[in-house]
């Protein structure tokens, strides 16, 4: 379970903050699992009672993923990170799409951490993993457009290129019922390195309590 991660240095000048924890884990995949949603569903309508629309932007985490977005030349309006998209559905439609265990996990630590998250299936990548600013030639088929641009966008690639974004994840590592070890990464635009790594030390439990993983590498990087 071995994996090699960096973030570039471009994106470190460019932005005043950026910390990621990846996950490598052994997973089984479930079309549905209860433990899952019922942790999902209840924070789903936590937030739906506590934010109206108007807030969104005003919950910190958010505030500072848009910033970094605009300090890299993405506009943040027209293009929404995930997890102000998810929670803008959340607070909007008192309601999310359940998709499986492991998409539905990640969107309960999305809400729960008001960060973007994503999952890969770690058979489908290939070599070094880099965290870097997506250029004008860099693109994938989106899970809803095809050939999505992510020019300015902070961006995940491999030797094949790029596979997943804080804005939306590739085809080419969707998680499928054919998954059976995962990537996952949470990104963080704001806060403090020991804050973080409890983050993590949370996260792993979670990992275990609620997707039943039995193997697990938990890592922070900055």
């Amino acid at each position: 379970m071995n994996s090699i991660f960096k973030i570039s240095e471009e994106i470190k000048s460019k932005i005043d903050f950026c910390s990621v924890i990846t996950i490598i884990a052994k997973v089984e995949y479930q079309k549905y699992s209860s433990a899952v949603n019922e942790k999902l569903n209840y924070r789903v309508r936590e937030l739906s009672s506590k934010y109206s629309k108007d807030d969104i932007r005003k919950i910190p985490q958010i505030m500072k993923t848009r910033e970094a977005m605009s300090k890299l030349g993405r506009d943040p309006n027209r293009y929404l990170n995930s997890v102000e998209a998810l929670v803008k559905r959340t607070v909007t439609k008192y309601s999310i799409y359940q998709i499986n265990n492991i998409v539905d996990f990640n969107n309960y630590l999305s809400l729960k951490y008001f960060v973007p998250v994503g999952s890969y299936d770690f058979n489908n990548i290939s070599g070094e993993i880099i965290l870097k600013i997506g250029t004008n030639s860099d693109e994938y088929q989106s899970l809803s457009k095809d050939d999505f641009n992510l020019e300015n966008v902070p961006l995940l690639a491999d030797r094949k290129g790029p596979f997943g974004s804080i804005i939306s994840d590739s085809k080419r590592t969707l998680i499928t019922p054919d998954t059976q070890q995962i990537f996952s990464v949470i990104f963080f635009f704001d806060g403090k390195k020991e804050e973080i790594l409890k983050i993590a030390e949370e996260v792993e439990q979670l990992y275990m309590n609620l997707l039943n993983v039995k193997e697990i590498k938990t890592t922070y990087h900055e």
